[in-house]
């Protein structure tokens, strides 16, 4: 994936999903579990924050094939990180 837009697309998209799963969760659980999602809620705020920055440095990067690998590695981290969110979801 080479084309900013588009990662920041992915990004946004998959963490979006995470947090309204979360606040699905929160609506049928009756408040039971509000502790525990409000820190997965925070978590994906501070993942999707971070990628994004991460994201908009790759201005300073002048070499495409050096950008490309830049944003796999980002692309990978967004995987990891969006999955290790998941994990702790279904643990709830």
């Amino acid at each position: 994936m080479t084309s900013r837009r588009l990662l920041k697309k992915k990004i946004n998209s998959v963490m979006n999903d995470i947090i309204e799963e979360c606040y699905s969760m929160q609506i049928y659980s009756n408040g039971k579990i509000d502790a525990e999602t409000n820190k997965i809620i925070d978590e994906a705020v501070n993942v999707f924050d971070d990628l994004l920055d991460r994201t908009n440095q790759a201005r300073n990067i002048g070499d495409r094939k050096e950008m490309k690998k830049y944003f796999d590695l980002i692309n990978s981290d967004l995987d990891k990180k969006s999955l290790a969110l998941m994990a702790k979801m279904n643990k709830v």
